[in-house]
């Protein structure tokens, strides 16, 4: 995980990839857990797929290949607090991308879509937080 964050860059790729991971993780953490912990996990997913299909919208030659990003076994994840602290430390990330594609000043769609993208990104973020184990 550490490799993919360290070399994502800062540009569509990096936001896409970055955001698809971090729903992905969040994902697959909430698989393993009861529902009732799994629920803020999955509401962050969806936040996350949401902002992840903003950026496709926003620049349409998105090359949509899932990029990996191992987090270790998620068989062995019975609460949550395991999975928060790696679910945010991607969040974070894929905030990163975003804010450096938006302070390049994009206009029209891209612009549109950037906003909300960064505002579910956020919106994921505070869910992180608020459900903290």
């Amino acid at each position: 995980m550490h490799a993919l964050i360290d070399n994502a860059g800062t540009g569509w790729d990096a936001a896409w990839t970055l955001t698809h991971a971090a729903s992905h993780v969040a994902a697959m953490f909430a698989e393993t857990l009861p529902f009732i912990d799994a629920i803020p996990l999955l509401l962050v997913s969806a936040d996350l797929r949401a902002a992840e299909e903003h950026l496709e919208q926003a620049h349409r030659d998105l090359p949509l290949r899932p990029t990996t990003a191992d987090v270790g076994p998620a068989d062995v994840c019975r609460d949550a607090a395991p999975a928060h602290p790696a679910v945010q430390q991607l969040v974070r990330a894929a905030l990163e991308p975003v804010r450096h594609l938006r302070s390049s000043d994009p206009t029209g769609v891209a612009a549109v879509n950037l906003a909300r993208a960064d505002a579910l990104i956020c919106s994921a973020r505070r869910q992180l937080l608020a459900s903290q184990p």
